[in-house]
């Protein structure tokens, strides 16, 4: 049997422009074709399926925590509700230009970082409560010196 090597390019390339039509409509590609004879045959096997998957993941909705802040002559008190959280689980910092509120719970850490005007030497934490899944941090303003 004789083979005519621009009639097979040109099965091949009716091959690939099939495949290729299929992956743009979205449809899974799983294809095995031979062309030629005995002599020269050339196979292709195509096996695609298409990265979006049928239907999104579930992802469990997510809130940030809620947090108040409220500010007297004495300091600051921030408010956060932390539902399930005791805490020994919190973990709070003054850094330049906000108020660093870590979690630590299961192996994972939740940071939120709340806008605040006072340097780092300007306070210091004078207590964290936790009632009801509400953590309360008291913040003391220092004067100069270090005195409060």
């Amino acid at each position: 049997m004789t083979w005519d090597l621009d009639e097979l390019l040109k099965e091949l390339g009716i091959e690939l422009e099939r495949t290729l039509r299929d992956l743009d409509e979205g449809r899974q590609v799983d294809s095995r074709r031979t062309v030629g004879d005995d002599f020269l045959k050339v196979t292709t096997s195509v096996s695609i399926r298409s990265a979006i998957p049928d239907t999104p993941p579930v992802i469990p909705p997510t809130a940030e925590p809620l947090v108040d802040v409220f500010e007297d002559a004495k300091g600051l008190k921030v408010v956060v509700e932390l539902p399930g959280v005791r805490k020994q689980d919190v973990n709070v910092a003054v850094v330049d230009g906000f108020l660093r509120i870590e979690v630590s719970k299961g192996g994972r850490v939740h940071r939120k970082d709340v806008p605040f005007k006072l340097p780092p030497s300007g306070v210091e934490v004078k207590s964290t409560t936790e009632n009801n899944s509400v953590v309360e941090i008291t913040l003391l303003r220092k004067r100069r010196g270090g005195e409060r």
